[in-house]
């Protein structure tokens, strides 16, 4: 019996946790389901689960390898605490889905491990059973290198007018674009009728206002503007999306994530409505890419691309841009540069140089220039969402806990008899409207002193109010709106002279019903291709693989979209798409360097 027992040995640790797995998957997390009600596995589905587990997991357990439980423990981990968090966050704005009681904590703690459990199993065969097999057939060419590079600038051409023709279908279904709040806000600042700042950044404004100025000078007509701006972001977007799978052929990237790329570019609904939508985030997300382009050139052609005058300049041109786009891109380039410097370490004067001369640029645009202009810079209340947010849910959870001078000090600074009233967990916005700059610029010590003496007595606030501000870019299950399909309109003063209207010049009911798909969050698998959260994941799986494997030079191309990461934590909205949508433009480049190429 002994005997059996030990070369069983395997199988049987496989099932028992295989069983435990699949018991601690169904338990219901709700506060309110007592611990013996919180089962519902009376399905054959779940027997089906268990001997898939436990053949997966008798596979797992043969891994032994060090480094590879170490790296994938962490990551587990790591994510195991996204969806339990999450999941209390989501579902009741606060932590009690964790520390309600006793009976949530043991549920929480139960589920976590069969969660880890899951996670674990399904990264170990990802990395030993696909990525790691990729790696073994990397694509090369022996083809003379003048001929290879013809073909593929052939290539880069019909792709790009493929992707452009996929593309049209939408423009015309949506014609002349989609335009919201933001938009008009621009297209009213370059015709007058409001005053020009700095809120929405200014070269992307002007382009706008050259665009609808185009449009009135030919056909004076503001609808025939917003075309115009729809055709160019559109041919901007697919030459980008184009330029990137041309730049992975140049790298011989495996032919298979190339061909997942262009499905991914040309057929996932979310590009082409991004591509006539008029929207700072969408020509930043490509400025993104191009950057993160720029950098796997510098990771893979090190001293071609620091000795080279026109790969410096292109890279300084997308860097500037990168920045001018989205006020957050100088945040991206700050936390990418020690990275930069360490990998560029033998020639980091010349680096350094390079990095700092957008930056200057960048310096003299949004200060002097917008001085001589008269433009008023951004308040700084837009970076102050999860604060103001904390001191917010302190004051109306703790309101009688705190004493007379912190309760007027916080609405000194948040200008508002009952906050109550105006607060949202999930949307700083309302609370950013009450806050009283003048006041917070004369006194800044003051703010930082009480915001820090308030997290020592109510940590626990601090994070259920940060949590809530960020948890749909790190919880996958969350959903919340991802585009917009309107032209906006509202009564405001400042949008009479706006004479814009949506007039489709084709009603596409396949386009409308294929676009749906993207607010069906209740289709399995396909859910998650829209899920902000899944991506987040997903970047963070090949992040650790990069560790897993040694490829710390990758971290080079990743550190820019973490940081970018790391901003949205601090946003305004709890799940803006938009937001992080340099995320899933440069996804593909992130997947293609760390399991595609190979310099050999």
């Amino acid at each position: 019996m002994l005997d059996v027992l030990k070369k069983n040995k395997s199988n049987i640790i496989a099932c028992l946790l295989s069983l435990f797995c699949v018991v601690a998957l169904n338990i219901n997390l709700d506060k309110n389901v007592g611990f013996l009600y919180s089962f519902d596995g009376n399905s054959y589905v779940y027997v089906c689960l268990f001997i898939l587990f436990s053949l997966i997991l008798r596979k797992v357990l043969e891994y032994r390898e060090k480094r590879l439980i170490v790296c994938v423990s962490i990551l587990s981990f790591m994510l195991v605490c996204f969806e339990i968090i999450g999941y209390s966050i989501y579902n009741y704005t606060d932590l009690s889905g964790i520390f309600y009681s006793k009976i949530t904590l043991l549920k929480c703690f139960l589920k976590g491990i069969g969660d880890f459990l899951l996670i674990y199993s399904t990264v170990v065969i990802l990395y030993k059973k696909i990525f790691c097999k990729f790696e073994k057939h990397i694509c090369g060419s022996q083809q003379n290198e003048k001929i290879k590079n013809k073909k593929m600038l052939k290539q880069f051409f019909i792709i790009w007018v493929v992707m452009f023709i996929l593309y049209i279908p939408y423009f015309l279904t949506y014609f002349p674009g989609i335009l919201t709040y933001d938009s008009m806000n621009q297209i009213s600042q370059t015709l007058g009728n409001l005053e020009l700042a700095a809120h929405h950044p200014l070269v992307h404004t002007l382009i706008v206002g050259m665009c609808i100025k185009l449009g009135i000078l030919l056909f004076n007509s503001q609808t025939v503007g917003v075309a115009i701006y729809s055709i160019l972001q559109m041919l901007f977007m697919t030459g980008v999306f184009s330029y990137a799978i041309y730049y992975m052929g140049k790298k011989n990237i495996n032919i298979f994530i190339r061909i997942v790329t262009f499905v991914f570019f040309a057929f996932n609904p979310i590009m082409p409505i991004y591509a006539i939508t008029m929207w700072k985030d969408i020509p930043f997300a490509l400025m993104m890419l191009l950057f993160i382009i720029c950098l796997s050139e510098l990771i893979t052609n090190k001293e071609r691309f620091i000795t080279s005058i026109s790969k410096n300049v292109i890279f300084i041109i997308v860097t500037l841009f990168m920045m001018l786009f989205r006020n957050n891109g100088i945040y991206v380039l700050y936390l990418s540069i020690p990275f930069i410097l360490w990998f560029s370490r033998k020639h980091w004067k010349r680096m350094l140089l390079i990095l700092i001369i957008p930056i200057i640029i960048y310096k003299i645009i949004n200060g002097p220039l917008l001085l001589v202009l008269n433009i008023d810079k951004p308040s700084v209340k837009e970076a102050l969402s999860v604060p103001l947010q904390q001191l917010a849910r302190v004051e109306i959870n703790k309101g009688d806990q705190l004493t007379k001078e912190e309760y007027d000090q916080i609405h000194k600074f948040i200008k508002c008899d009952d906050i109550s009233k105006i607060y949202l967990t999930w949307l700083s916005d309302p609370i950013k409207e009450s806050f009283d700059v003048e006041y917070f610029n004369e006194n800044k010590l003051e703010f930082v002193k009480l915001w820090t003496s308030l997290f020592f007595k109510y940590p626990v606030q601090y994070f259920e109010a940060f949590f809530c501000n960020n948890v749909g870019y790190w919880y996958p299950e969350l959903s919340y709106r991802v585009v917009e399909r309107t032209v906006y309109k509202s009564d405001r003063e400042w949008e009479k002279g706006l004479n814009i209207t949506a007039n489709p010049i084709i009603d596409s009911k396949l386009v409308r019903y294929y676009d749906s798909f993207i607010e069906r969050r209740q289709i399995p698998i396909l859910s998650m291709v829209f899920s902000i959260g899944s991506n987040v994941w997903l970047m963070f799986i090949l992040l650790i693989y990069n560790v897993y494997k040694k490829k710390y030079i990758n971290f080079v191309i990743f550190i820019p979209i973490i940081a970018l990461w790391l901003t949205t934590l601090a946003s305004p909205v709890y799940a803006e798409y938009r937001y992080i949508y340099s995320l899933f433009t440069c996804l593909p480049i992130l997947l293609a360097f760390s399991i595609g190429y190979s310099k050999e």
